[in-house]
Formats: C-alpha cells, sequence, structure tokens
C-alpha cells in the first residue's frame, strides 16, 4: 500500500505528536504499511494481530483518511448501569474501604453483581479514585483558634521593626540514637544485615528558627528537656539580639513553656506564644 504524499506528510506529523496509543497504533500501521513491511511483522512490532492490521489497511481504503482517524471507540464502563456506578462513588466517598476484596462484596450485597479484585481495580481508577495513604489530621485541631492565631501573628510581624523585636518558632526534638530499618532493593531469597545498636537512647535537641530569614537559627542539645534547657535557649536569643526591645517566641502548649521558673519571660499566651523580655 501507497499513501499520497499529502496523506504521508500529515500522518508522519500526527505520528510525532500523538499521545493516545490506539490513535499512535492507527497511525503506524498505515506508516509501515506504505514502508512495505507485511502485516505480520507490522503486528510484531505493534503486539496486535495481523487481521487488524489488514482490518485498518480496509478501513483507510474504503473510508479516506479523515474518517479513519475519527476514534469512535466507546471504552467497556463496567457491569453497573450509570446510576448504579454514582452510588458507588457516593459510597466511597463517604466512607473508607481499605481493600478491593470489601469493594467487591459491597457490590454484590447492594447490586447483586460479581466482580473479581482484579476488574475492581482499573474499574475504581476510570471512576476518579485511587489507592493511597489516609491522612492524619489532629482531632482537637479548632479552625477558630487557628485563624485568630494567624491573625494575631501578622498583626505582630507587622509590628516587629517599630518594637525593636525580633519573632521566632520554637520546638524539641528526640530523634532516635540508633539505626532504623528501611525498605531496600535486595535480592530474592536474600537478607541484608544493618548494624545497629540495642536500647532507647535518644537525643534531645531544642531550637528556635526566624521565619524571616530560615538560615537565622539557634540550636542547642541537652541531657532533657525542660524549663531550665528552655530558658537557656532563650538566654542564648537574647544574647544574639541584644541590640532588640524584646523577642518574640512561638511555641507549642508544652507545660515547660508555662514553667514559673522562666524568670522574666513574661506569658503572652495565645496557648502557643511566649515572649522574652529584657
Amino acid at each position: 500500500m501507497k499513501l499520497s504524499a499529502t496523506d504521508y506528510s500529515l500522518l508522519r506529523e500526527l505520528h510525532q505528536n500523538e499521545k493516545h496509543k490506539r490513535n499512535y497504533v492507527k497511525i503506524t500501521v498505515l506508516l509501515m504499511l506504505h514502508l512495505g513491511k507485511s502485516a505480520e511483522e507490522i503486528g510484531l512490532c505493534l503486539s496486535i494481530r495481523a487481521a487488524t492490521v489488514s482490518n485498518y489497511e480496509k478501513k483507510y481504503e474504503q473510508l479516506g483518511l479523515d474518517s479513519y482517524l475519527e476514534d469512535n471507540y466507546v471504552a467497556y464502563q463496567g457491569k453497573l448501569t450509570p446510576e448504579e456506578q454514582a452510588l458507588v462513588v457516593q459510597e466511597l466517598s463517604e466512607n473508607l474501604y481499605q481493600n478491593t476484596a470489601q469493594m467487591v462484596d459491597f457490590i454484590s450485597e447492594r447490586f447483586g453483581k460479581k466482580y473479581t479484585c482484579q476488574g475492581v481495580v482499573p474499574w475504581l481508577h476510570r471512576l476518579g479514585f485511587s489507592y493511597k495513604k489516609t491522612k492524619l489530621v489532629f482531632c482537637q485541631a479548632d479552625l477558630s483558634q487557628q485563624v485568630a492565631l494567624v491573625d494575631r501573628l501578622n498583626t505582630l510581624k507587622a509590628r516587629l521593626e517599630s518594637d525593636s523585636a525580633e519573632l521566632y518558632f520554637a520546638d524539641a526534638l528526640h530523634p532516635p540514637h540508633h539505626t532504623r530499618s528501611s525498605y531496600a532493593w535486595i535480592p530474592k531469597g536474600q537478607e541484608k544485615e544493618v548494624p545497629s545498636v540495642s536500647g532507647r537512647q535518644r537525643l534531645n535537641c531544642k531550637g528556635a528558627i526566624n521565619p524571616s530569614e530560615v538560615r537565622d537559627m539557634e540550636l542547642r542539645f541537652d541531657t532533657c528537656i525542660n524549663a531550665q534547657s528552655t530558658w537557656l535557649l532563650y538566654k542564648q536569643l537574647a544574647e544574639k539580639h541584644s541590640d532588640k526591645a524584646c523577642i518574640y517566641v512561638v511555641c507549642e502548649n508544652a507545660r515547660y513553656y508555662k514553667n514559673k521558673q522562666r524568670q522574666g519571660m513574661p506569658c503572652l499566651y495565645y496557648k502557643s506564644s511566649c515572649r522574652v523580655a529584657r
């Protein structure tokens, strides 16, 4: 089969830009036929049957290029009606299903139709769902308090220069002092050993970071995190900014932030802020 110069030029351009697999195969078939390849060779290269190649050739000869390139293919939508599919979407949107077996049971009980676990997966993808981890959120979070805190911080940041002050965010970190096992690519039937010390020792790190300049931070390591270590961190901040009238520190609601030993640090608590006064 030989293509006209116009059709060949158009197909070459489409071949370079086509992203849909089905259309790409149809275009490639015509180009390979034009180059003198047999139906068997084309089928082997494109992983389709030789009969399919012959059908594409006949369709092109009968309908012409424009009609040949029209894709009237309708994908299989599954055993459920559109109304039943809408109910499945609603069910998955309102409730968690941890595996496909649970979904198969739901469809069977609700609609009396049988699916396999393997058959459900691509069908759920077509409905717009993906299998991924759930997102953990703090169940006691109060949106109104969060909004109020953001407003307060914005007001505070706006007056830092006029108040001759600095703003820091502080928190503690307790990384374990030993190696943890993780996933890796390992030959089948073999084990990969990683040396590790035993025990539950950990580091106790206390730090503060300037949100306006993330490279500006203060760190200290202590045997434990308590009111004394907190005071020492704040003392470091005060010595670092001896030219400032005060330093505002945004922190969590741990008890050592409210300990009476924090002399000279009157509290401005909105559940998470304090002030280092001079």
